[in-house]
């Protein structure tokens, strides 16, 4: 602490000069003594920004302002001393005193104005956020009063007015510079039903306040609040149906598709038959419907998509391709034929069927009266019970995309522009092989029509039906917990028992010494192969020939070889260090590969295990870095941000295990770890001999 007058020189940064400034608004006043020395009224410091320019340079709250840029500013007013500061350009000189920690709030009232400029509330924004209701919660410890937050007529979750509380004290802190309204008060007692209401109303009045700022309304604090709801907490969910209507459905915010689906159809009182054959989707670009996936958040589609132009993202759609089938049930289920003539009813109003000439035949017999007769007309029209997808890139076709259409007859592919004498109809007896490839980026099948080579077709799009990826559990995870809440996947479990190994080598050796490990490597190497983890190219039919126990030795040599064998490809993962696009992490046992996100074989770097010098869990669990170091070349970190942040740790762990022990590699670093909490850890491997 200085007592005496000292030179403060500040360069702003991307944050500005880092303080605030409080004093008189008036000029001249009473002097006063500060430090053994009378002075005219001083502006102050009310409030240092932590790690900001003015703390770098030693300012410190509570510092009286003698002089700005050379001007002395004794007995001067607030905007004279404001307008010195800002106008000063990128650097501030300024002579203060700093005084005792005691003194530091002995000022009068006084205005305040910020120096920080650290971010823009210039920018306004409307997020349609309500508060229309609020209800009793009993945990069986406790009963507590919850408000239902909305966005654009959304339920996003529901809040305790101490979680509100929590939120403004989190805001002022990140937004110091910023005047917020007041909360409603806080009240010791009981609420009655009209201070309830009140508080309702005030504390949607804050948010509407809050949220019209467009960097608070954005940021992570405003965010979490928003939509990381507790993941149990019960939500209302609407989904569209054919007629037009909506049905609401109350599920957990954490809830998958299929209970979803379980508690709408029972809700709509369907039948068995019927409920096999319907499915919910989400509205796309282009009027195009993605069914969703048996453990997809419904909820959160839900509220992402608030900004959409109708009520729900979410609709109910038949999930049928066979028309025969179809026409069955309609006789069969007096529900299921008004539900499919309503959604026919749509289809030719949005175009999705091609009505030619037809369009007048339609709308005189469009009522529920005529559906049989309506429906027997737009089943043979272009479009129906049909999906075309979105253009695809194909690598095999030069200019241009292509356009799949699935339907129950064959396979269609068109080029896209649209060009009549450009498509394929392929018979689906003719399709002998199909998988997900590209990590979940990429569609690819095989089909072989008589006398002809078979030939491969590979689609990249972002509607891949679905991307497979397991994961190892970890040490001290709940494995029945798992069980239980994928109770809904198409398998019989989720959980599944896989070699945990990445060096060929070893695998081949365990494989002479032990019958039954060579076994179980061969059934899931015959498995990966039929669900495209490997990339096998022209060697189908050669793996296809030896597909069985007495070729063993030979199918997995011809494995081995493979691109996909013993590697783990983790789903697309954010990347700082990357400007456009994800990253895709590739373990293997010869060197760690990183690759692009859309893939471009000009983009991917190889790492060798001998350069990375560090890895740990940081963000809480959320994000996995290493830092790797090559000849001659400062050290770099890549950090990836991914739900397996904690499995990429076991791989770097076991892979670095697998290197030590094999004969034929003498490990030159040390290897140590140290757990720094509950959810981040840290593996170290200094630079010394073992």
């Amino acid at each position: 602490l200085d007592p005496k007058p000292h030179l403060v020189t500040i360069v702003k940064t991307n944050t500005g000069f880092g303080f605030n400034v409080k004093g008189q608004v008036s000029e001249g006043g009473q002097l006063r003594s500060l430090n053994g020395q009378l002075y005219a009224p001083l502006q102050h410091v009310s409030a240092v920004l932590a790690d900001g320019a003015a703390e770098r340079a030693n300012l410190r709250r509570g510092d009286r302002i003698l002089q700005v840029n050379g001007v002395n500013v004794e007995g001067a007013t607030h905007r004279h001393v404001v307008d010195l500061i800002k106008h000063g350009g990128d650097r501030l000189t300024m002579i203060v005193i700093s005084v005792e920690d005691s003194d530091v709030d002995r000022f009068e009232c006084c205005e305040e104005s910020v120096i920080s400029y650290r971010h823009d509330y210039s920018e306004s924004r409307s997020l349609p956020v309500t508060i229309p209701s609020y209800h009793t919660v009993n945990d069986g410890v406790e009963k507590f009063v919850v408000f239902n937050l909305y966005m654009a007529g959304r339920h996003l979750g529901s809040r305790r007015y101490s979680e509100f509380v929590e939120l403004h004290q989190l805001l002022r802190r990140e937004f110091i510079d910023y005047s917020f309204p007041k909360l409603p008060g806080k009240w010791p007692f009981s609420l009655s039903e009209q201070q309830l209401d009140s508080r309702r109303r005030g504390l949607e009045l804050y948010l509407e306040r809050v949220c019209s700022v467009k960097v608070i309304a954005d940021s992570d604090i405003m965010q979490d609040f928003l939509m990381e709801c507790d993941p149990s907490c019960e939500v209302e969910v609407r989904v569209l149906l054919p007629d037009g209507g909506h049905a609401c459905v109350n599920i957990r915010r954490n809830s998958s598709t299929s209970l979803l689906f379980a508690l709408l159809a029972r809700k709509l009182n369907m039948s068995r038959d019927m409920a096999l054959s319907c499915a919910i989707f989400e509205t796309m670009e282009q009027s195009f419907e993605r069914k969703l996936l048996d453990g997809e958040s419904p909820h959160q589609l839900y509220i992402q998509n608030y900004s959409c132009a109708s009520s729900s993202c979410l609709v109910l759609r038949k999930w049928i391709f066979d028309p025969d089938r179809e026409r069955q049930l309609c006789q069969k289920d007096p529900l299921f034929r008004q539900f499919v003539f309503h959604q026919a009813v749509a289809d030719v109003n949005e175009g999705r069927l091609k009505c030619c000439q037809k369009m007048y035949q339609l709308k005189a017999i469009q009522n529920e009266g005529n559906a049989e007769e309506f429906l027997e007309m737009t089943r043979r029209m272009s479009g129906y019970n049909e999906i075309a997808f979105p253009p695809c890139g194909c690598p095999t076709r030069k200019a241009g995309d292509v356009v799949m259409v699935v339907r129950f007859a064959s396979l269609l592919l068109t080029s896209d522009p649209p060009n009549a004498e450009i498509q394929v109809e392929i018979s689906w007896d003719d399709i002998i092989e199909y998988h997900v490839d590209e990590g979940g980026r990429a569609f690819q099948f095989n089909f072989k029509r008589e006398g002809k080579r078979a030939k491969p077709i590979k689609l990249f799009s972002n509607y891949d039906v679905i991307c497979v990826a397991e994961r190892k559990l970890l040490d001290g995870e709940s494995p029945h917990q798992l069980y239980i809440q994928n109770y809904s996947c198409a398998s019989s479990s989720c959980l599944v028992l896989r070699k945990w190994i990445f060096d060929p080598d070893r695998e081949r050796q365990l494989c002479q010494k032990d019958p039954l490990f060579r076994q179980f490597v061969f059934h899931q190497a015959v498995a990966d192969v039929n669900e495209g983890r490997l990339k096998c190219c022209q060697k189908m039919y050669q793996l296809k020939a030896i597909q069985n126990e007495g070729n063993a030795e030979e199918f997995l040599e011809m494995t081995r070889r493979m691109s996909g064998y013993n590697e783990i490809a983790f789903p697309p993962c954010g990347c700082p260090t990357r400007k456009a696009g994800d990253v895709v992490m590739v373990v293997r046992f010869a060197s760690l590969l990183l690759t692009s996100d859309p893939p471009n074989a000009e983009i991917q770097v190889e790492i060798s295990w001998d350069d990375i010098i560090e890895y740990h869990v940081d963000e809480g669990g959320r994000a996995f870095q290493f830092n790797f170091k090559r000849e001659g070349k400062r050290a770099k970190p890549i950090k990836l941000f991914s739900n397996y942040a904690e499995y990429m740790a076991e791989c770097f762990a076991q892979i670095l295990f697998e290197r030590q022990v094999a004969s034929n590699w003498k490990p030159t670093r040390l290897i140590t770890e140290s757990v720094e909490s509950s959810s981040d850890h840290r593996t170290e491997i200094p630079n010394e001999d073992v």
